[in-house]
Formats: structure tokens, C-alpha cells, sequence
């Protein structure tokens, strides 16, 4: 039985030490035209079904539908408010291009979170800050457990998924040892 325990753990922690995630990459200079427009690429290492961003600076809305110009047809944005867009769609297999709108030019310093969903499990959260017209670079920092703003909603988390298999496999273990008894 100490070894079964010592194989579950040794399987959780291989498991959880080796989730990549990465930044999104801007592609290319802002667009400028009727809107504001800035085309990214998020990396596809982790499944995911819904993508969020929150405008974080005031006087600075996003442009319907918010989140657009996707690689994958499976994929559609909607503004829900000025300050809050979200797209939804299949889990991506290839790094993901998406295109984030404003109504205006952007000239001065902006910041804005981009969260990754994969159905009720939040996975990737970015605080992604602009320079202004001064700058023009973008700058990315992952937030730390329990350091994001409170947004307008509260996520539902999903157990830890893990932890129950664990306790499955150790139940298991133990029947087949009864069993041989």
C-alpha cells in the first residue's frame, strides 16, 4: 500500500510540474483605421473553450465585437459591455491568432487582462500592458494566485481533478490487495 501511495504521488506531481504556458505575442504594429485594432497570437499548449479580456483604463472601450479575426471558423467574439468582450469555440490544436478592437486610436497607455477558459476551469490569466504612442510595445505578467482584480462575475472553479483520480487509484489498489487476500 506505501508504494501505490508513493507511485500516486510521485504520477500528481509529474503531471502538474510540467503545464507550459505562454505569453501571447503581439503580430505586427497596431492597425489604425475607422478603430484600433492590435492582431495577437496565444499559444495553443492547453486546451481552451472560452477566452475573456477586461479593459482595465478608463475612457478606453472596446469596439464590437471585441475579439475577432480568428484563424479557427469555430470561433466568435462578442462585446457584452464597453469594457468586456468574450469569444468562445472549439479547443484550439495551433497557436491562435485573435485581433482586439477599440473605438478609437489608442495613444496613451492602456492595460487590459486576458483570461483563457477551458469550459468552468480558468487556465491562463495575463495582465497585458501598452505604452501609449511614445512606447508602442506591449509588456505581459502572469497574475498570481489570488492577485487579479475582481471582475464583474465569479468564477466557478472546477475540483481538482487530479486529487480525485488519485483517491480512485488508491481505492482501487486497495481492493485488488483485499481481494488477493
Amino acid at each position: 500500500m506505501k508504494k501505490i501511495v508513493i507511485i500516486v504521488v510521485f504520477v500528481m506531481t509529474f503531471c502538474f510540474s510540467f503545464q507550459v504556458i505562454a505569453f501571447p505575442v503581439p503580430i505586427g504594429e497596431p492597425q489604425i483605421g475607422d478603430s484600433w485594432t492590435q492582431y495577437f497570437q496565444a499559444p495553443a499548449v492547453v486546451a481552451f473553450t472560452m477566452m475573456e479580456t477586461f479593459m482595465l483604463t478608463n475612457g478606453v472601450d472596446f469596439e464590437a465585437p471585441g475579439l475577432s479575426n480568428f484563424n479557427d471558423s469555430s470561433w466568435s467574439g462578442a462585446l457584452i459591455n464597453p469594457n468586456y468582450a468574450r469569444a468562445t469555440g472549439d479547443p484550439p490544436i495551433t497557436p491562435f491568432n485573435y485581433a482586439v478592437s477599440f473605438t478609437s486610436e489608442v495613444t496613451e497607455p492602456i492595460e487590459i487582462d486576458m483570461l483563457l477558459w477551458n469550459i468552468d476551469t480558468l487556465i491562463w490569466q495575463v495582465h497585458a500592458a501598452w505604452g501609449g504612442a511614445e512606447q508602442e510595445e506591449w509588456s505581459f505578467s502572469f497574475y498570481g494566485e489570488g492577485q487579479a482584480p475582481e471582475y464583474d462575475r465569479t468564477p466557478t472553479p472546477e475540483p481538482n481533478t487530479m486529487l480525485l483520480l488519485g483517491f480512485g487509484l488508491i481505492g482501487l489498489a486497495g481492493l485488488k490487495r483485499k481481494s488477493k487476500k
